[in-house]
């Protein structure tokens, strides 16, 4: 999508009037651009936008793009930008303020929604799997597989405890973007569950007889969590 001087300026303005707090909006017919309120419970770091705003911009014309700003980092986008854009299938716009910078995301042009909606198959596309995928298409980190089959919970001890610290990770206390998250599923058990935490409070994770999926690092999953590991390469 190419953006009129227009449409930058209204843009520009808007997160400028809603600085330290991130803007959102539509834009319109790929030629106008309209406001949406930021409904997020933490506007600084996130926006959310009603399906009331949604409904209001589609009777002023036809909704090419949504638009938002970042206040005080670059314009790059979070996983769950890539996630929300491909969810609605509408290219995301991003404004920095910090860099006086735009950039775009395009679902069509995205791989990224392999991530999400996966069936769980063990050895395949189960936890490891989705993690091992990730770190490999989006971080350039290339990590050995494991044998996994339909008595993997009886080997428990041979799959995540055992290998993190060949393939390079570490155990770390304080999480940060990248991390991956060890659970188990009882007390002083081994790990049995991995996800990838993907910044801002949200995971990425194949659960058990479910879908892939993104969603919140919740006080439930805390209470699960075993290990918080880190790769050498993202020190």
């Amino acid at each position: 999508m190419t953006l009129s001087q227009d449409i930058k300026s209204f843009i520009k303005l808007h997160a400028k009037s809603e600085a330290p707090e991130e803007c959102c909006g539509f834009i319109l017919n790929d030629s106008t651009a309209c406001k949406a309120n930021n409904s997020s419970q933490n506007k600084s770091q996130r926006f959310s936008i009603s399906a009331e705003d949604y409904l209001q911009a589609a009777r002023l014309g036809k909704i090419t793009a949504i638009y938002h700003s970042h206040p005080s980092t670059d314009a790059t986008f979070s996983e769950y930008d890539k996630f929300n854009s491909i969810n609605h299938n509408l290219i995301y716009v991003l404004y920095s303020l910090k860099d006086n910078s735009f950039s775009q995301f395009d679902p069509s042009l995205s791989s990224f929604n392999e991530y999400v909606g996966r069936n769980f198959d063990i050895g395949k596309t189960d936890c490891f799997g989705l993690m091992r995928d990730f770190y490999k298409a989006e971080l350039n980190i290339n990590l050995n597989n494991y044998k996994r089959d339909q008595d993997w919970k009886t080997y428990l001890s041979e799959l995540f405890d055992k290998h993190f610290k060949t393939e390079g990770f570490e155990e770390v206390s304080q999480l940060q973007k990248y991390d991956c998250i060890l659970f188990k599923s009882r007390k002083n058990g081994p790990s049995s569950h991995i996800a990838v935490y993907l910044g801002d409070g949200l995971m990425l994770h194949q659960p058990q007889k479910s879908f892939s999926r993104i969603e919140e690092y919740s006080e439930r999953h805390k209470k699960l969590t075993n290990k918080i590991i880190r790769h050498n390469e993202l020190n």
